[in-house]
């Protein structure tokens, strides 16, 4: 089977229980059963272990001298795999608590555990658009359906050739993952034509508090947002949270509004007054805890972003000129844009596995959306490391700078917790920290988040 194409692929829950008392029992054990154990057998020392976290975040390890990664969590976590620098081999598998898998020679993941091994294999048959439909090639309305269509029908085959290879709980799942799938490409679909389509909503009966752990329900979450926003008109943050809580079976509820707050980027104070309202109310209703408390945090983020006032003061020298500069003067020769921050070096290895992912998505965004700036600020030491590997990874000189390691950097440091890296920060327009801990350049969401900022 070759590495798949497609924008994601997710694979089901193994042993995940969202049972409250399961769930204390793991916090109490956490040194054991918390852990989710990776094997590294692929030979290269240098391999990292990519993965998404419970909250949607990416992270990238690498495996200790014993090539043995043990990952302490009590949620699922959806590991992925690209070899590609523009994404398109990606695949998508989950691991959940006290799963050990080992990774083979060829990045695949698999298991010692007969029947976790088996999913696996299973799984990797089938091929998730997550929402993905090719515009590009100007398809109509009735190609394009078709061809989600033709793509769902095929992946029902495949598990319908399984039905007697894996256990009905496993095949009932997938179709589950299928069902997910489908409507993501459908509101896609809807949305791009911008035609009201109520009906396809229905899979969502089937949704409950395990659906989250689906990579294809978190898409679908997130294009729910946009087909809402498109075709029926919810533009407000506080009018779509009530149409969420009116039209969302409850068991979802708390995901969708958690998926919609999590991407809210506030580049105004009455906007970040609107979150913090939201959130409030978020925590005092949701039933996961968890989630509650990751938004409050971010929303404390945001706070320190907009509060920010010694970004003025933080020097750099020009890749391009050699000549010192101040963040302030770049900022405001990108005055009306929006600013991506990525702190790096030339001896960081994560960063510099995240500059081909940044390479494209910057340049992708240059023909698509001017308004959206790249600017890469190195930690370096050594002046010649820094301009040798800023142009062995292609760094446009006049986005390319060095970082001077004064006090005022230090206070910015200390304020966005830029003390390790990659670490990186959106700027908004007004000139203002929006967002202190934006995704990397690999993470999917990266290009939507940037997007809507510039409009």
């Amino acid at each position: 089977m070759n590495k798949l194409s497609l924008i994601s692929l997710a694979l089901l829950i193994f042993s995940c229980n969202t049972n409250p008392k399961t769930k204390k029992r793991l916090n109490v054990d956490a040194k054991k059963d918390s852990l989710i154990v990776v094997i590294n057998q692929t030979g290269n020392k240098n391999y990292q272990f990519r993965y998404f976290g419970y909250f949607g975040n990416s992270e990238r390890p690498g495996f200790p001298n014993n090539d043995t990664l043990k990952i302490k969590s009590v949620e699922p976590i959806v590991a992925y795999e690209t070899s590609r620098p523009d994404f398109s081999d990606l695949t998508y598998f989950t691991l959940a608590p006290r799963d050990t898998v080992y990774i083979d020679s060829v990045g695949y993941p698999a298991a010692k555990n007969a029947s976790l091994n088996e999913k696996l294999q299973f799984m990797r048959s089938l091929q998730f658009n997550a929402g993905s439909v090719n515009y590009s090639i100007k398809m109509d309305y009735a190609t394009a359906l078709k061809s989600i269509e033709d793509s769902y029908m095929n992946k029902r085959h495949i598990v319908d050739s399984y039905t007697n290879k894996v256990e009905k709980g496993t095949l009932l799942q997938a179709k589950r993952l299928i069902n997910f799938d489908h409507l993501a490409s459908l509101l896609t679909l809807q949305k791009q034509f911008n035609t009201p389509n109520d009906s396809i909503l229905n899979v969502l009966k089937t949704a409950d508090s395990t659906s989250w752990n689906y990579l294809p329900f978190r898409d679908v979450m997130v294009r729910y947002k946009a087909y809402i926003s498109t075709c029926h008109h919810i533009n407000q943050a506080d009018q779509y949270i009530q149409y969420i809580r009116k039209n969302l079976p409850s068991a979802i509820q708390d995901y969708a509004v958690f998926s919609f707050l999590k991407d809210y980027q506030p580049d105004s104070k009455s906007k970040l007054d609107t979150l913090n309202n939201l959130t409030s109310m978020f925590a005092k209703t949701a039933i996961s805890k968890a989630l509650a408390n990751y938004l409050s945090i971010n929303l404390k983020k945001y706070q320190q972003g907009l509060d920010a006032q010694n970004i003025k003061a933080v020097e750099l020298i020009s890749q391009e000129t050699g000549n010192t500069t101040s963040l302030n003067a770049i900022i405001k020769r990108h005055k009306n844009k929006i600013i991506y921050l990525d702190f790096w070096a030339s001896w960081c290895a994560p960063c510099i596995a995240e500059m081909p992912s940044s390479y494209n998505l910057s340049n992708k965004l240059k023909k698509t959306n001017p308004d959206i700036v790249f600017l890469y600020l190195s930690k370096d030491e050594d002046m010649a490391a820094w301009k040798n590997k800023a142009l062995a990874v292609q760094l446009q000189s006049n986005n390319s700078f060095l970082v001077l390691k004064n006090n005022a950097f230090v206070e910015f440091s200390n304020k966005y917790n830029i003390n390790t890296i990659p670490h990186y920060l959106i700027i908004g327009k007004d000139g203002r920290v929006i967002n202190p801990d934006a995704p990397r350049p690999d993470d999917s969401r990266l290009e939507l988040i940037l997007s809507r900022l510039a409009k």
